[in-house]
């Protein structure tokens, strides 16, 4: 049976590898094609940049020179303007010339008669005369034109010479002048398609060449001995019908080439390679494929032979294992061993068996979804690495799928989780706790373990919790403002005097609003409560981080800073000042009114008492306030209660909570 698996074995590779050898044989000229017309593509893409390229620098160079003549030509003007005798001066004039670096100057009266040139046998010629200077003609109809003409051979000079002409400052004359542009010559012989190619690196064993279409003349290449013939000298004659598509052989000057050509406008641009060069490695390549190949069938042949009587052993063994493991818990375990299909479908079936043992968290945690029960569960073996768990634990916990996946495929790493989170237990929420994310949700967990298995069930409070805190904000707060009503002042003050730790150098400050009643009376009680929102808003604006903001109740609001040096608590106090100063409210008659507040304050530990005794000597503080200086801010005196008692009884301030 070996013998005969042996040589089925040698006949079926050495089959293959003989038809592999022809087919990489057939690929490589193929693909030797392909990388020619990719590369010849790109070539011919950088033969049309370089000619754009050269062509939109000679209209650059060109704008250039244009924008150069007329600033100097500009520039002659304005100086003839100044001093119109130095036409008359040959020598100032020359010495102008020569400063700007002029060859020619003619000035034209308005009717376009020259008067004055640096060339004196032209004085008495016209715009309408000469050659030269008729280009200028439109320039009297229009004083506000300046003009340049292209550049032209002075056959007399024998030079380039480019004219422009403008109106002088006062549009009474046209300053022309004539500026040598020999730099031109060098820019055309730049642009010129011979200069270009032999600028161009060749490709090695190739060449490019450009083809006039209309003459069929070869006006560049890189081989220097096809410029100037034609297509018919060169055997390209057939390509002057109709270009071919993709790559092609030819035979240019002799000798056998691979050609790519494409049409660019009025041109025929061309790359080719010698079939020599672009073949030589083929044979070389196909020999090196075929000896590996045959070296690995007979490395081949040998290791089948080697394994064939100890895969079905291991199959069975590895199949044992894989039992093993699933029994002692480890649902990860997959069996694929797949050698036969007696093999494959054992193990299809033992997987099949141990997927629906992982389906059952998704059971339940359909079945809770469906009852609408808030609760997750989770599941792990100490055997196991795994942890199962239901879909409402990544929902209750706020976990991304990606990081819920991560977590459930280390038992580790999710016994951790859960651990640090019970330790954020939230005291005030009675051992329930918080889970932060894009939301804010309360769960309670408890765990059951015996020792093998662990079991976990997470459930939601969020909603208990929510409305538990509703009730206590709604309790503690003030609606209108947002502010601590009188009840959560109480509270919030009762927490800092119970230790004093915080409380360092402390101010209260107790506030009367001026006015309330008559903006209630004219305007009606919604203005009235802006102007209440107001004065919270300039409250709410102080920069103290460590404050505690309350409305007492009706128009009378409180401050509490604490745990800074004095100096910095009455920089705050003067902070709320300015800000109230700058604050107003819109009336329904078009004005503003201003929100003012009397205030009375005083330090602790300057007077060391309670915090009810502080608010009924701020009370005095304020009193005084409000009959001295309305919009003021004073602090407590002993003599204020003195003062408090000449002019009214003692209001009925609260010395409990």
């Amino acid at each position: 049976m070996k013998k005969r698996i042996a040589k089925r074995l040698c006949i079926i590779i050495f089959t293959t590898t003989l038809v592999t050898m022809i087919l990489n044989y057939y690929l490589q000229i193929k693909t030797v094609r392909l990388n020619m017309e990719r590369n010849a593509n790109l070539e011919i893409d950088q033969m049309e940049d370089a000619i754009a390229q050269s062509q939109t620098t000679w209209n650059e160079r060109d704008q250039w020179n244009q924008r150069d003549v007329i600033y100097r030509t500009k520039s002659v003007a304005f100086l003839i303007s100044q001093n119109p005798q130095i036409v008359f001066d040959a020598q100032q004039l020359q010495e102008m010339m020569n400063i700007f670096q002029i060859d020619e100057l003619n000035l034209f009266d308005a009717k376009g008669q020259l008067y004055a040139s640096s060339n004196p046998d032209q004085i008495g010629s016209t715009l309408y005369t000469n050659s030269h200077f008729s280009y200028f003609l439109p320039m009297l109809d229009d004083v506000t034109l300046s003009m340049v003409e292209p550049t032209a051979f002075d056959k007399d000079r024998h030079k380039r010479i480019r004219y422009s002409a403008v109106w002088d400052t006062k549009q009474e004359n046209i300053i022309q002048v004539g500026i040598d542009v020999q730099q031109n010559q060098q820019w055309t012989e730049q642009n010129d398609l011979s200069y270009i190619f032999a600028l161009s690196t060749p490709t090695a064993n190739g060449m490019q060449f450009a083809v006039q279409k209309d003459t069929g003349e070869i006006v560049g290449a890189t081989n220097h001995e096809l410029v100037g013939l034609s297509c018919e000298e060169a055997g390209l004659q057939w390509i002057m019908e109709k270009p071919p598509e993709g790559g092609f052989s030819i035979t240019i000057l002799g000798e056998s080439q691979y050609c790519v050509v494409r049409e660019s406008g009025d041109l025929l641009l061309g790359v080719a390679v010698s079939n020599a060069a672009l073949y030589s490695e083929i044979e070389k390549t196909v020999w090196t494929v075929t000896i590996y190949l045959l070296l690995s069938a007979l490395v081949m042949i040998v290791a089948i032979l080697q394994a064939t009587d100890r895969y079905i052993i291991r199959s069975i063994d590895t199949i044992v294992e894989k039992l093993v493991q699933i029994t002692q818990g480890d649902l990860d375990t997959k069996v694929d061993v797949n050698i036969f299909p007696e093999f494959e479908k054992l193990s299809f079936h033992i997987n099949q068996m141990v997927e629906s043992l992982l389906h059952n968290t998704t059971k339940i945690s359909k079945i809770f979804d469906v009852l609408h029960i808030p609760i997750g569960v989770y599941e792990y073996n100490r055997h196991m690495k795994r942890v199962l768990a239901t879909d409402k634990v990544r929902e209750l916990l706020l976990l991304s799928e990606e990081d819920f996946a991560d977590m459930l495929s280390d038992q580790a790493r999710f016994e951790k989780y859960i651990q640090e989170i019970q330790q954020k237990n939230d005291a005030l929420q009675k051992n329930a706790i918080r889970i932060s994310g894009h939301i804010e949700r309360y769960v309670k967990i408890q765990s059951f373990s015996d020792g093998h298995n662990t079991i976990g069930i997470i459930a939601d409070v969020s909603e208990e919790i929510m409305e538990r805190k509703q009730l206590e904000h709604d309790r503690d707060y003030d609606i209108l403002t947002g502010l601590l009503n009188r009840r959560g002042f109480y509270s919030h003050m009762d927490v800092l005097f119970e230790t004093k730790n915080q409380l360092l150098t402390s101010a209260l400050i107790l506030m009367d609003m001026n006015g309330l009643k008559g903006i209630n009376d004219t305007y009606g009680h919604v203005y009235g409560d802006a102007a209440i929102q107001a004065a919270a808003q300039i409250l709410n604006r102080c920069s103290a981080e460590q404050k505690i903001i309350s409305r007492l109740g009706g128009d009378e609001f409180a401050l509490f800073l604490y745990g800074y040096e004095k100096e910095m608590l009455e920089h705050y106090i003067k902070e709320i000042q300015e800000e109230m100063m700058q604050t107003s409210i819109p009336l329904p008659n078009g004005t503003t009114h201003p929100i003012r507040l009397a205030g009375g304050y005083l330090f602790y530990p300057d007077y060391t008492v309670g915090y009810t005794t502080l608010l009924r000597l701020a009370d005095i503080a304020m009193y005084r306030a409000k009959k001295q200086k309305k919009s003021e801010f004073m602090s407590y005196r002993p003599i204020d209660d003195i003062f408090f008692l000449e002019h009214q009884k003692m209001r009925r301030i609260p010395t409990t909570k």
